[in-house]
């Protein structure tokens, strides 16, 4: 199957075993099955699972783990060029240091393209489009998170809002430096990924009738279909919802994918399974 147009819908923390409860019609193609987003993973989280999909490999070569760095570049650099056994030595080190770094090393931010150590499936692929893909090209309402900082100020008819217009933008309106979704010009294109946020959010703060809102996502799904039906399309997540009684961030091993066509048959494919699957369909 050389030459295929391929496009990959990611839909963040959607859960296979919800998939089924809810009795999708549109999410579940003609392959329908589990992803494996555990083994060579450091944790379940969205930044590192994506950016296993886009590379083919786990953290140990593309180098991002979790969902957030720790500290800045920049301060990674300077504990480098400072190190800390030599602070007890040269006197003013530390403090040079201190001062140098951002908020003392304590700065968070989610991952980008700029923090990843190999080249990505976007790269591999020339005329390839990447749509608010985490760990590459996330869109800013995604770094800043927004809406999920909605939650700090208790507004949960808010946060359903502003969960559901994310969707509406990327899907309809785009952003100042990504198109709208549907406004794409597919001739062109021979890969395109997107990432929709949801429902991770409303998994997360549990706000919400979260059967809805994966009916919603299907019938996206069914448009979806309809618009490339002459493609090869895969639907994904990277995990499921939280797990019971453990943090909202600690996420179960309910990934998963499917297709309009046979991709992996009976076999469970992992997270990083994809990205050759992909350059074999596309002939790269």
């Amino acid at each position: 199957m050389a030459n295929e147009k391929v496009l990959v819908v990611a839909f963040d923390g959607m859960d296979k075993e919800l998939i089924e409860q809810f009795g999708l019609e549109n999410i579940t193609q003609e392959e329908f099955g589990r992803i494996d987003n555990t083994t060579g993973i450091y944790r379940r989280m969205t930044s590192e699972l994506f950016a296993s999909f886009i590379t083919g490999e786990t953290h140990e070569e593309h180098g991002i783990k979790d969902l957030k760095t720790s500290v800045s570049k920049r301060n990674r650099f300077l504990k480098w060029l400072f190190p800390k056994p030599i602070l007890d030595y040269v006197k003013g080190t530390h403090t040079l240091r201190e001062v140098l770094m951002d908020n003392n090393g304590k700065e968070e931010l989610k991952y980008t393209k700029n923090d990843l150590e190999i080249d990505t499936i976007f790269e591999k692929i020339d005329a390839s489009l990447p749509l608010y893909i985490p760990s590459y090209n996330p869109s800013m309402y995604w770094l800043s998170g927004i809406p999920h900082n909605v939650i700090k100020y208790f507004n949960h008819e808010r946060f359903e809002k502003e969960a559901r217009h994310d969707t509406e933008l990327r899907l309809e309106k785009g952003s100042a430096t990504q198109p709208a979704f549907f406004d794409v010009t597919k001739k062109f294109w021979d890969f395109i990924m997107l990432h929709l946020h949801d429902p991770d959010g409303f998994q997360d703060t549990k706000i919400g009738n979260l059967e809805e809102e994966y009916k919603r996502l299907d019938e996206i799904a069914g448009r979806i279909l309809e618009e490339y039906s002459d493609w090869t399309v895969i639907f994904m997540s990277d995990h499921g919802r939280p797990l019971e009684g453990a943090g909202p961030h600690d996420h179960n091993e309910n990934a998963f994918y499917s297709c309009n066509k046979e991709l992996f048959g009976e076999k469970t494919p992992h997270i990083t399974s994809f990205y050759d699957k992909i350059m074999d369909l596309t002939n790269e």
